[in-house]
C-alpha cells in the first residue's frame, strides 16, 4: 500500500533537532555513580546465588532504585532530549561476558521493554566481525566494513530504541557517529524542497531474510512519516537499493535523487557527532530520530581481544516478537509467495 506524501511543512524545533555546533557533552553523556555500580554488581551477585536465564531478569523485581533512576534519565534523553545517550560507564571489570550481558539486560529492561533482535527470537545480538562481506542477507554488524548512515530494521517493525554495549573496542577504528534526522529534515526542506515529498512515499526495502519462509523478501516503507505529533524516520540506502532488486522493480529517478540528497546532508560535517565506545560504555539511540554510522575497524590478532559489542532492541508497543505488529497482520498458517 502506498502512503500519502504529506511532508511536515515547518522546521522541527525540539532538542532532537541538534547540530554539531549546538550539541554539548552533557546533552548525551549519562554518568553512572559509584553507588549505582555497586547496586548493579550486587544484582549480579544475587544472580550467581539464584541462577536465572538473562531474559528472566527484571529490574522491577530487584531492589535497584539507583539503576531505575539512571534508566529514567537515559529514557528522558532519548524521548525529550537529543535522542542518544552514552552510559558512562557500567562496571564490567571482573565479569565474564555472560555476566556483562546480564548487567546490560537489567539496565536496558529498566529503560524500555526488550524485544527480539532477530526473526529467530534472539534477544541479545553479538556484534563481532565474522570475516563476511555485506550482502543481501549479511548485515554490516557481522563485518569489519564501514556501515553507512542507517537506522536499524527499517524494513520491518522497527525497534523504538537500539542499545550497543561495548565489551571490547577494536584495536583500531570502529568510530561511531550519530546524526539527528530531524536536523537533516530541516536542511532538506531548505536545500532540496522539491525532493522532500518523495521521501514521504514508499520505497522497497530488503528484509535481509529476517522473515518466515515463503514471505515476500521485500517490504515497502517511506523514509519520513509524520503522525501529527512527531516526525519519524527510517533510512538505509544499501537496504533500499537491494529492495528494488528483490522486488524486480527499477529504482525511480526521483527516489534515487531524493536519497542521494538526503545522504549528502547526513554526510555534512556540521551536522553529526562522533565518539568511540570504550569497554563498559553503552549507547542507546532513538531509532526513529537518530541515524548512526560506523567506520571500518581492525581487530587484534588474539581472538580474546577482538572487538565485541552487544546489541539490544527496545520497543514498548506490539508483541515482543521480531515482526511485532507486522506479524499480527500475517495469519499464522498463511503462506505468502516470494
Amino acid at each position: 500500500m502506498t502512503r500519502a506524501a504529506i511532508p511536515l511543512d515547518e522546521d522541527v524545533q525540539a532538542l532532537s533537532a541538534w547540530t554539531a555546533r549546538s550539541l554539548r557533552e552533557s546533552d548525551w553523556r549519562v554518568p553512572v555513580s559509584e553507588a549505582c555500580c555497586r547496586e548493579l554488581l550486587a544484582a549480579i551477585d544475587w544472580r550467581r546465588a539464584n541462577p536465572l536465564p538473562v531474559e528472566l531478569l527484571d529490574a522491577a523485581e530487584l531492589d535497584l532504585p539507583l539503576t531505575r533512576a539512571l534508566a529514567a534519565r537515559a529514557r528522558g534523553v532519548l524521548d525529550a532530549g537529543v535522542g542518544f545517550a552514552v552510559i558512562d560507564r557500567l562496571p564490567l571489570d571482573g565479569l565474564d561476558q555472560h555476566e556483562a550481558k546480564a548487567l546490560y539486560w537489567i539496565l536496558s529492561n529498566a529503560i524500555a521493554r526488550v524485544v527480539a533482535g532477530a526473526w529467530d527470537g534472539r534477544m541479545l545480538h553479538d556484534v563481532v566481525d565474522l570475516a563476511k562481506q555485506q550482502g543481501l542477507r549479511v548485515r554490516g554488524d557481522l563485518t569489519s566494513q564501514e556501515i553507512r548512515w542507517h537506522t536499524d530494521n527499517g524494513f520491518s517493525c522497527t525497534p523504538d530504541y537500539v542499545g550497543l554495549l561495548c565489551i571490547r573496542p577494536a584495536s583500531e577504528g570502529g568510530e561511531n557517529s550519530v546524526v539527528s534526522l530531524h536536523s537533516a529534515h530541516n536542511l532538506m526542506r531548505r536545500r532540496q524542497p522539491q525532493l522532500l515529498p518523495r521521501l514521504y512515499r514508499d520505497f522497497w526495502w530488503n528484509r535481509m531474510g529476517e522473515h518466515p519462509p515463503g514471505d515476500a523478501p521485500a517490504n515497502r516503507y517511506p523514509i519520513f512519516e509524520h503522525d501529527g505529533m512527531r516526525l519519524k524516520a527510517r533510512v538505509n540506502r544499501r537496504v533500499v537499493q537491494a529492495g528494488y532488486e528483490l522486488a524486480g522493480e527499477p529504482f525511480d529517478d526521483e527516489g534515487r535523487a531524493a536519497l542521494d540528497a538526503l545522504f549528502e546532508i547526513l554526510d555534512d560535517p556540521s551536522l553529526g557527532a562522533s565518539f568511540t565506545l570504550e569497554a563498559g560504555q553503552a549507547v542507546y539511540l532513538h531509532n526513529r530520530t537518530i541515524a548512526h554510522h560506523r567506520t571500518p575497524f581492525v581487530d587484534a590478532p588474539d581472538p580474546a581481544r577482538r572487538r565485541h559489542l552487544v546489541r539490544i532492541y527496545l520497543r514498548d508497543r506490539g508483541p515482543r516478537s521480531y515482526l511485532g505488529t507486522e506479524g499480527l497482520a500475517r495469519p499464522p498458517q498463511a503462506s505468502v509467495a516470494g
